[in-house]
């Protein structure tokens, strides 16, 4: 698939698929439609010299992105969706932005970024979320929403700042290596969350807040 600007509509099955795509414009893919049952939308090879956009419906199933490449901005929509995101490598020239459903069923190995990257979990009510590799040029923030699960990153690194809103999630939180300007990281206290992390290097300043109740 090649073109110019590429604007795609799924239907209420939720099911897509593509080998290879190559757009010199904009790039939209609109699954909205799929409303129930289990879905699966999976690029394979994918490049576009403008802004990318994918929208998922309220159903389940996967998307999979394998590896994709955007010189513009990045963006996720999948604050009501049941399903899992996958994404094996994504490098995106300006920020990227994603948007998590109640499921907070998050992976990827290997993710790069010229702008912001930011992870919006607060629709989550549990989470599975794996970074193994996160490079941004801006800032990166993740926001987990609540119930239990995990939050394991093996290694981030910002150009500036990290921020981590996770006051209402009760799960394990695990950051192997953190490098950042300023670093402020917002939790769950008492028995409530658990936190460990291996190396942490901060430019700038660092809080760790744990929240009480």
């Amino acid at each position: 698939l090649a073109g110019g600007n590429i604007n795609i509509v799924t239907g209420t099955l939720g099911n897509f698929s593509s080998n290879t795509v190559e757009s010199i414009g904009t790039f939209t893919l609109d699954a909205s439609a799929h409303t129930g049952g289990s879905g699966s939308i999976s690029f394979n090879e994918f490049s576009a010299n403008g802004a990318v956009n994918i929208s998922m419906g309220s159903g389940s199933g996967d998307l999979t992105l394998t590896n994709i490449e955007a010189a513009g901005n990045y963006t996720i929509d999948a604050n009501s969706y049941g399903g899992q995101i996958d994404v094996a490598a994504l490098s995106a020239g300006g920020n990227m932005t994603v948007q998590l459903g109640s499921e907070g069923d998050f992976s990827a190995t290997e993710i790069l970024t010229g702008g912001t990257f930011i992870l919006d979990g607060t629709n989550a009510t549990t989470a599975q979320i794996t970074f193994d590799m996160l490079t941004a040029g801006g800032g990166v923030t993740i926001s987990m929403g609540t119930g239990s699960g995990e939050l394991a990153a093996t290694s981030i690194q910002s150009n500036a700042s990290f921020t981590l809103s996770g006051a209402q999630f009760t799960g394990a939180v695990n950051l192997t290596s953190l490098s950042a300007g300023a670093i402020a990281i917002n939790l769950a206290g008492g028995e409530r969350g658990l936190f460990s992390a291996g190396t942490i290097y901060s430019t700038s300043s660092f809080t760790l807040t744990q929240t009480s109740g």
